[in-house]
């Protein structure tokens, strides 16, 4: 039991007598600190419970994982390659070059790049064609 949902549910039950003093003695005043200690109390426990079900959550996955390695140790070490691959390709970063190109929205083959480092002219009585650039 998380100390969360001890402190919710000490805090509710404080809220709950409270309330009843203030109704008792016609004092508005306590009894509203009353409600609003209940709900503090409430959303507390709640937050306790969902602690404590998050931890036996990754507790039965920690355990379905150590088996798992345990009884076949193939298929985990070909998951965990498989695991770092995907993450190694989206961490992959392009040149910082060709990011801030196409960000600007003119990306242009390496192929184009070389022929456009010539006069315009030139590249184009040359035949090439612009259809692989961005420009």
């Amino acid at each position: 039991m998380d100390q969360d949902r001890i402190k919710g549910s000490a805090t509710d039950i404080g809220g709950k007598v409270k309330d009843v003093a203030g109704g008792l003695l016609g004092d508005s005043k306590t009894q509203a600190e009353g409600k609003a200690d209940q709900a503090k109390g409430q959303v507390q426990n709640a937050y306790g419970s969902a602690k404590d079900a998050v931890r036996e959550g990754a507790d039965t996955l920690g355990t379905q994982v150590d088996s798992l390695i345990k009884e076949r140790p193939v298929v985990a070490l070909l998951g965990a390659v498989g695991v770092g691959y995907v993450l190694a390709r989206l961490m992959h970063r392009r040149g910082r070059r060709h990011d801030l190109q196409a960000a600007a929205g003119r990306w242009v083959s390496p192929s184009a790049q070389a022929a456009r480092s010539q006069p315009m002219t030139r590249w184009l009585r040359a035949g090439r064609s612009r259809r692989g650039a961005w420009v």
